[in-house]
Formats: C-alpha cells, structure tokens, sequence
C-alpha cells in the first residue's frame, strides 16, 4: 500500500489558502445580499401597484402577474442558492481551516508588509492590571511563530520571538491580516524559516 503523499508547506500555499477562504466567503455574502435585492424588488413592486388601492390579484393585470410571477421565482430560487452556496462555502472553510491549522501551527516565520496605507500588523499586550491592549504596529516585517490561524476572521496570530518578548514582557501576540479587505489581493508576503 502506498504511503499518502503530504501537501507541501509554505508561505504563499497559506497566503493563497486564506484568499480562496477570503473570496469563497466573500461570493456567499454578496450571493446572499443579491437574494435579498431581488426578493425587496419584488415586493416594491407589489407595493407600488397597490398605491392607491387593496392589492388584489385582480387588479393586477395578467402581463403584470406573469412579470411578477417570473421575476418572485427568480428571487426564490436566488434565495436558496444563497443559502446553499452559504453551506457549501462553511463546509470548504471548515475543511480547509482543519487542514491548515495541522500544517502551519507552530511553524516558524518571517513575514513582511506589501505596501499598503494601513499596517497589516497589530500588536497585542497584556498586563495583568489592564488586561489587553493593541496598537497597529509599522514595523518592516515580524518574525514568530505561528499560534493560530482563523481563515474567517482574516487572521493570524503570531508569537514573537524570545528577544523582543524579553525586552517587554507585556509583548503578547502579532496580530497579522493576510488578506486586504478591500482589494483582496494578499496584504503581507509569508517565509517558513
């Protein structure tokens, strides 16, 4: 029996995995937000032809019924697809989330900052007086080892190393969006060291 051959590992593979996550998530919300504008136009339109009256069917002309007709489906029919292409983007995320945290969790890396007019970076502190705190951070690119991945939230969680958590003890995590919201298009370029 042949052994299973393992994904390779590496920095793009994962800037790349959080982007499908980042697109497919994307896709299911604007599919959802279409839905809703179809199935709205519908009802303004229903509304609008019972302006000066009780809406009744009647009233409706049969041109009319049948434009409404056809354009009620359609918004039904986007509305399930929605909800389907919701479930189905869930289940790949989850898969994918599953795959990525085995791999890539306590990986050593290097990362750096495409340009862009807000850092990608956040610094987390903890003092046991004041609890957490963070502060976007312009540093030229953190190094750290991989402590969590969340392809929803478009994070991921960085321990630094020894020598700048010595030099502050209150140094507790590098926050790092990987992918630009507004773009997206990759925010950061990741190296496995």
């Amino acid at each position: 029996m042949k052994k299973k051959q393992k994904t390779p590992v590496s920095g793009q593979l994962l800037v790349a995995d959080y982007q499908s996550a980042f697109i497919g998530l994307a896709t299911a919300q604007y599919a959802q937000a279409e839905a809703h504008r179809s199935e709205e136009a519908v009802v303004s339109e229903l509304q609008s032809l019972s302006s000066q009256s009780y809406l009744n069917p009647g009233s409706i002309s049969p041109v009319r019924q049948n434009d409404i007709g056809r354009a009620s489906v359609n918004a039904h029919v986007m509305k399930v697809q929605a909800e389907q292409l919701q479930q189905m983007s869930q289940q790949q995320l989850v898969a994918l989330q599953d795959q990525v945290s085995r791999d890539y969790i306590g990986k050593k890396v290097l990362i750096t900052p495409f340009e862009a007019s807000e850092s990608p970076f956040d610094t987390v502190w903890f003092n046991q007086q004041t609890g957490y705190r963070s502060n976007p951070n312009k540093k030229k690119n953190i190094k750290g080892t991989i402590t969590e991945i969340s392809l929803e939230k478009n994070l991921l969680v960085i321990k630094p190393t020894l020598f700048p958590r010595m030099i502050n003890g209150e140094l507790n995590a590098y926050f790092v969006y990987v992918i630009d919201p507004l773009t997206a298009q990759p925010a950061v370029e990741i190296q496995l060291v």
